[in-house]
């Protein structure tokens, strides 16, 4: 499936793009002449722009929904608009520490046991990493996808001045 939307892309692209029309207006069949005689606004528009267009309806109205911010504290000198994707957040955090009963702080001695090593084996083989390189590995992939989708929003929510503040 994968496949066959990233060949329907790369296909829609280059039959909207300008480069193809080109090459088409050289050659004297009739698909050509349809080609050539369809208005210079619609081939010379690149697939990004038609994708943009066809999309922006969708995308505003999913933006305007998550990213609702509620003003609290209203007529005070503490007043604050939040996000009501935060207050979302923080609902489900708490429901699911209630959940499943306190889990990460029950089992958080259990997790340092097993970064010092308490129940390794002494076993050794290839292809072999240690606890210290697995823990490591899995955190770098959770920061660093939380940097890059961290930094995607505050520039989509606060516009380009965002990225003054995190520089």
């Amino acid at each position: 499936m994968r496949y066959f939307l990233f060949v329907a892309v790369i296909a829609l692209y280059f039959i909207s793009s300008p480069a193809i029309a080109t090459v088409c207006a050289n050659k004297t069949d009739t698909t050509a002449e349809k080609a050539v005689s369809q208005s210079d606004e619609n081939i010379t528009k690149s697939l990004d722009t038609i994708l943009d267009e066809k999309f922006a309806p969708i995308s505003e109205k999913t933006q305007e929904i998550v990213f609702y911010s509620k003003t609290i504290f209203e007529c005070t000198k503490y007043e604050q608009s939040i996000p009501l994707i935060l207050v979302w957040l923080v609902i489900a955090s708490i429901f699911l520490t209630f959940y499943f009963g306190f889990v990460n702080i029950r089992y958080l001695k259990h997790a340092i046991e097993l970064l010092q090593g308490k129940y390794d084996k002494n076993e050794s083989g290839e292809g072999h990493i240690n606890r210290f390189q697995a823990l490591m590995t899995s955190l770098s992939a959770t920061v660093g996808l939380g940097n890059i989708s961290g930094v995607a929003v505050a520039i989509s929510v606060g516009g380009p001045g965002a990225m003054f503040w995190m520089i």
